[in-house]
């Protein structure tokens, strides 16, 4: 789920800028704007940002050390330890789009512009509670794990 969550990220818009009947959303993969007259919305895709760049490189390499941590079980410790680690990526990943959207308006005019976080600005956090979540059931397993090795 914290792999869902976190890759929703690219898909689900982060935040909004409005001016007037202008509005402009921030997501993972870009900018959307959309125009007063306009027929079409306009994209400004993420490669065009070096923000944007940045936040999409830590995205994807925390999905990736999510999905390794999951097939660490061999070794709880290391799994809850990794899971830390983790969780500290996530917030960085949040860090990441706070500078992103702090940046201000891409598209449209700043003068006057209001912003708003949208839903998709909590699915990292909604990550890191899944990766929480995962790391105190680890822990209870492991203290199972050992009390039954203590009676034997």
């Amino acid at each position: 789920m914290a792999i869902l969550s976190n890759l929703a990220t690219f898909f689900i818009p982060i935040w909004k800028y409005a001016e007037g009947t202008n509005t402009e959303f921030v997501s993972g993969m870009g900018v959307t704007a959309m125009t007063e007259g306009a027929s079409q919305a306009m994209m400004q895709r993420f490669t065009e940002n070096p923000f944007h760049i940045g936040f999409f490189v830590l995205a994807v390499g925390v999905t990736a050390f999510i999905g390794f941590v999951i097939f660490q079980y061999a070794d709880r410790r290391r799994q809850m330890r990794l899971a830390n680690i983790a969780i500290i990526g996530l917030m960085l990943e949040i860090l990441a789009i706070v500078l992103v959207t702090t940046k201000g308006p891409f598209m449209i005019s700043s003068q006057g512009a209001s912003s708003t976080a949208v839903y998709g600005f909590a699915l990292p956090v909604l990550a890191i509670l899944f990766v929480w979540y995962a790391r105190m059931r680890i822990k209870k397993d492991d203290e199972l794990v050992r009390s039954v090795d203590r009676i034997r």
